[in-house]
């Protein structure tokens, strides 16, 4: 995963500066791993490869893929404990896929989660979705970052920094075919 990072980090120089200047410097092994322990179940170690290698971007409004932004760890912990928080969970109701971390922002109701090692998805990355019940989008982060680079050297920006949807969407299903990730 650590090779795969910095592909992506290269990726990003090349064809994404504007990302590549808000992305905040990753964390030790140690400061990652005791953020992680706050939360009450196992999440795969490719969470810890991704905050040492980026703990989240400065400005929110800058997208890792299009129309989601890599939340900080800390920010990512506090929304956790948010959804605590929510009425089915006090009610002790359970989203389908549950439970997740999520890890990239669409700044309202949804974007991408690490699911529980535990869960039947056993590690997998599980799209939020406020207007539709939340689904498997990648087997792995692995996935995710494959398909980003795809993207950025498959497709023009829309403009500086953005990307479409579709042009995810396509580099997904060239990579990925066997995956049906819920885009809504």
């Amino acid at each position: 995963m650590k090779e795969l990072l910095a592909d992506f980090r290269e990726a990003i120089k090349v064809y994404n500066p504007v990302l590549d200047r808000v992305l905040n410097v990753g964390l030790s092994r140690s400061e990652v791993e005791a953020a992680i322990e706050k939360i009450p179940f196992e999440i795969t170690p490719d969470a810890i490869d991704l905050y040492t290698w980026a703990n989240g971007v400065s400005d929110i409004w800058v997208n890792l893929i299009p129309y989601s932004s890599l939340l900080p760890i800390s920010n990512a912990i506090e929304m956790f404990r948010h959804s605590q928080d929510s009425p089915l969970a006090k009610l002790g109701i359970e989203e389908p896929l549950s439970p997740t971390f999520l890890f990239l922002t669409d700044r309202s109701d949804g974007g991408y989660a690490f699911g529980a090692v535990s869960a039947p998805c056993n590690g997998c990355i599980i799209k939020h979705n406020i207007h539709d019940a939340r689904s498997i989008a990648f087997e792995s982060l692995s996935q995710l970052v494959e398909a980003c680079i795809h993207m950025y050297r498959t497709s023009d920006p829309i403009e500086d920094g953005e990307w479409e949807i579709f042009d995810f969407m396509r580099s997904v299903s060239e990579l990925f075919p066997h995956l049906k990730p819920n885009w809504t």
